[in-house]
């Protein structure tokens, strides 16, 4: 049984934000981390900087070369999803 920890954090993509302090700290702690970002390139730097000081992997999201969208997804004229409320909130 594997004992490396995961963590996954979103907003870590900001050099100055506490998101990417925290994927860098916890790589440090020996966590795989995943990186989160609106902004995929700052993601991929982050996760880059994490699996540099971490002896584990570390993943970016979004990628930053997506595929291209399929015909038939969401469009402007579509309405929003809806959610459920978890019974865990």
């Amino acid at each position: 049984m594997s004992t490396t920890r995961t963590a996954v954090i979103t907003g870590a993509g900001s050099e100055r934000g506490i998101g990417r302090e925290t994927a860098l700290h916890l790589a440090d702690a020996g966590f795989a981390v995943a990186v989160l970002d609106i902004d995929g390139e700052a993601a991929e730097r982050t996760a880059a900087a994490a699996g540099e000081r971490g002896a584990v992997p570390a993943l970016a999201w979004p990628p930053t070369s997506p595929t291209p969208p399929r015909s038939g997804g969401p469009s402007a004229s579509s309405s929003p999803p809806t959610c459920r409320r978890s019974p865990l909130w």
